[in-house]
């Protein structure tokens, strides 16, 4: 289990609990990759790359991990790897079974002066125990929660009220406990709007919390936030889920600024009960107003975007006239996100014509705008919905334009086009393909796809480095080989000019070694070395590196 010490323990805290609780769906293992779905405040997708049964990397499509941070998520993911590998967790069953035969053995009077000691010696401990017992006095328990939850988060201030970077691992490893402790129990015990009122207050307080969190702290805490939050709403009656969604309804506008996202999201993920659609769907409208009082603002469209997409998820939901929704997208389709929704649709109705106007529409928005992303999502639908409703000339005219223009030399866009040409016609469409791309264009790919291996000779030594001749080494070596390692010669050469540190220089042994796999390559390498002997008497790190040249018999 090397791969934990990578995470923090909050985290693998957090990753072993969502494992524990079988959130970890669609579980695959592969020799190279370990995939899976966790389900935790909404659904993320986890991928873990593998070598020799280790762990090298993962990725997540949570906030958390996209900020290059190892989240729970992955952790979960790698718990039930490991339990796959082997089906039983035995030390934790034993540590239960061990704490259980304890207690079972101990007299009432042990246990009650062990838990007197204990819960005078832990506040927190007596706070959650006094939960437990005591279930009827919830305003004195959150009152109580305050005062501990204020003492929490001082403990880890300097004097000016601010939490440096040493100390904020240890503060969020102290909320982590918190949650996963007191919060849990009340979840547990049912009383769930304790728990809802006392994650309010961390909102609040991390909200107001001036810290260096370098490590993702804040953004932990508010993943945090949000599980509890999933966990009651899950089991909350009417009563209290009214009271969520108006809490979480009054901090839509940006008053828990860390969780302006996490808020949103959470309203329209949970609350599905009619009178909450409709009261979605004002606030829908409400935001979107407010929206387009700014339309110059900086993320107008980014909020506009939202906003829509959010309306007509719940327009679905109340299934309101096909028409209706038609109408509302038609006066939406500034917003990307509506028009690909109507081409969408569209498209699943095989209604071509308009799929091809909303795809027109976005391609000209983007080409005004020059926003290359925006033009080329819709030209390339554009391509497929020509294709599929048979418009052949249009659809070559948009190959084309994509081949020469929009995505110059993509290798997909290639292969297609050499698929819906002749074999006999393909060199001469091909030679016109060639000259008709921009100059600055990789046609690279292209070469090796059509092993045309004097053009691609030609362009990787044209290159100033080496990243063109280690790419297509392999189809270029067998025939090439003189010519490769001439270019290896010759940048080898100039990046030996400069002064270097030793990490450069062993990357310049590294490739003096690899030269050692051409029929030439020892000559040449050998005359190098010899060379930067003669030339750099005085470079004593770059003499002692070059001791790693393997440069025996040959």
């Amino acid at each position: 289990m090397d791969w934990e010490t990578l995470f923090q323990s909050q985290i693998l805290n957090r990753g072993y609990d969502y494992y524990q609780r079988g959130l970890v769906s669609q579980f695959k293992q592969t020799a190279t990759h370990v995939t899976g779905v966790v389900t935790g405040s909404t659904t993320y997708q986890v991928s873990i790359e593998i070598s020799g049964g280790r762990f090298v990397q993962g990725d997540c499509t949570c906030p958390y991990a996209a900020e290059g941070k190892y989240c729970k998520h992955m952790a979960a993911v790698l718990f039930t790897w490991e339990s796959a590998a082997d089906d039983t967790d035995q030390p934790t069953s034993k540590t239960t079974s061990t704490v259980s035969t304890l207690v079972a053995n101990a007299s009432d009077q042990q246990v009650r002066d062990f838990l007197t000691r204990v819960l005078t010696a832990d506040g927190r401990l007596a706070q959650q125990f006094k939960t437990m017992v005591s279930p009827a006095a919830s305003k004195e328990a959150l009152l109580e929660y305050r005062l501990l939850i204020t003492s929490l988060f001082q403990s880890h201030m300097d004097r000016s009220g601010f939490i440096d970077y040493r100390a904020a691992r240890a503060f969020g490893n102290d909320v982590a406990d918190f949650m996963q402790g007191d919060v849990q129990q009340m979840i547990t015990d049912q009383r769930l709007g304790l728990a809802f009122d006392v994650v309010a207050v961390i909102a609040e307080r991390v909200t107001n919390l001036d810290i260096d969190d370098s490590d993702g702290e804040t953004m932990f805490i508010v993943q945090e936030c949000v599980d509890a939050w999933e966990q009651i709403v899950q089991q909350a009656d009417l009563t209290l889920r009214r009271q969520m969604f108006q809490w979480f309804q009054q901090h839509v506008e940006g008053s828990l600024e860390p969780f302006d996202e996490a808020i949103i999201d959470f309203i329209f993920q949970n609350f599905t009960e009619p009178e909450f659609l409709q009261a979605k769907l004002t606030l829908s409208d409400q935001q979107l107003k407010k929206n387009q009082a700014t339309p110059d603002g900086w993320n107008y469209d980014y909020t506009g975007g939202v906003w829509t997409m959010h309306r007509l998820e719940v327009m679905s939901q109340l299934k309101v006239a096909p028409q209706e929704i038609n109408d509302f997208c038609q006066a939406n389709l500034q917003f990307d996100d509506v028009r690909q929704f109507a081409v969408d649709q569209s498209v699943a109705q095989k209604d071509y014509p308009e799929a091809v106007q909303l795809l027109l529409g976005g391609k000209q928005r983007g080409e005004a705008q020059r926003l290359r992303g925006v033009t080329l999502k819709f030209s390339r639908q554009l391509k497929d919905v020509y294709r599929a409703s048979g418009q052949s000339a249009a659809y070559d005219r948009e190959l084309w334009e994509l081949l020469t223009v929009t995505d110059a030399a993509d290798l997909t866009l290639y292969q297609e086009l050499k698929e819906q040409t002749a074999a006999a016609k393909w060199p001469a469409e091909r030679t016109r393909l060639f000259a008709a791309m921009p100059a600055a264009a990789d046609l690279k790919p292209l070469y090796a796809e059509d092993h045309l291996y004097p053009e691609l000779l030609a362009a990787v030594v044209a290159e100033d480095d080496l990243q063109g001749v280690m790419t297509y080494e392999d189809q270029l070596k067998p025939k090439y080989d003189d010519a490769l390692l001439a270019k290896y010669v010759q940048v080898a050469q100039a990046r030996a000019q400069s002064t270097g540190t030793r990490k450069q220089y062993r990357q310049l042994v590294s490739l003096l070694n690899h030269m050692l796999t051409y029929p030439s390559g020892y000559a040449a390498a050998n005359k190098l070395v010899q060379d930067w002997r003669a030339t750099y008497p005085r470079r004593t790190a770059m003499l002692d590196e070059l001791k790693g040249f393997n440069a025996g018999p040959r």
